[in-house]
Formats: C-alpha cells, structure tokens, sequence
C-alpha cells in the first residue's frame, strides 16, 4: 500500500475517532483508555493520525465510543475504490 494512501487511512479514522470521543461523547482520553482496558497515550498517537490500530483496538474504541464500525469501514473502502490508480 503507499504509504500516501495509508496515511490517509489513518488520518481518517483519527478523525471519527476524535470527532466521537469529543464531540458526541464528550469523553477524556483517560475515560476512553478506562472503557477500552488501553494506554492513553496510543488512543492520543491513533487520534493524530500517527498509528492506525489493530483489529482488536479497532472494535474496543469502536464499542466505547458507539461508532458503527461497517458505516466507517465502508468510508475507508469507498476511499480505496476511488482512488485504485494510488495503490502500488
């Protein structure tokens, strides 16, 4: 995958994740690490667009902060559908 495309990819889902987690839940990270068992720390380097999580981390901060994970991850799909001539 190039390297432009996944950043991309994490940046959004920072962005969802951010935009859920302050906006709609109103949610510290601190509250966020405590409901998904993980370090503040890599919820903040998720946010910024800096990691893109794992599986498993995916649906913990999915379920805390009620995001509808197929909703999201057909944004990331549609993102990759338009944009094939990106991909190496």
């Amino acid at each position: 995958m190039e390297d432009k495309k996944y950043k991309e990819l994490q940046n959004t889902f920072g962005k969802i994740m951010f935009e859920h987690r302050r906006i709609i839940k109103n949610y510290s990270h601190e509250k966020l690490a405590s409901l998904t068992g993980m370090d503040a720390n890599n919820l903040t380097r998720i946010e910024r667009g800096e990691q893109l999580p794992e599986t498993v981390t995916l649906f913990k901060v999915s379920d805390a902060l009620g995001i509808d994970l197929t909703e999201n991850l057909s944004i990331f799909i549609e993102s990759i559908n338009n944009d094939e001539n990106d991909w190496s």
